[in-house]
C-alpha cells in the first residue's frame, strides 16, 4: 500500500497514472462502507516488478504528486 497526500480524487489518481501506462487500484475500491477513510491509499503490486520498471513508476508518481 502507498498512501499519497493529494487533493485528487481516487478516480482522478487512477486516470492520471493510467495516462502514464500504470495500472493501479485504490483501497477505497475494496472498502465501500467508508471509502473516504481510504482516500489516497494505492494498492500497488510491485513484488515482481523489475528495477527499471520500478524507476519508471516512481518517476511517473513524482510527476503526478509533486
Amino acid at each position: 500500500l502507498l498512501h499519497v497526500k493529494t487533493s485528487l480524487s481516487d478516480v482522478e489518481i487512477k486516470w492520471a497514472v493510467r495516462q502514464k501506462g500504470i495500472l493501479i487500484n485504490c483501497l477505497s475500491e475494496y472498502c465501500f462502507a467508508d471509502a473516504d477513510k481510504y482516500h489516497g491509499i494505492l494498492v500497488i503490486h510491485y513484488s515482481d516488478m523489475d528495477e527499471a520498471t520500478l524507476k519508471l513508476v516512481i518517476a511517473a508518481f513524482e510527476e503526478i504528486f509533486l
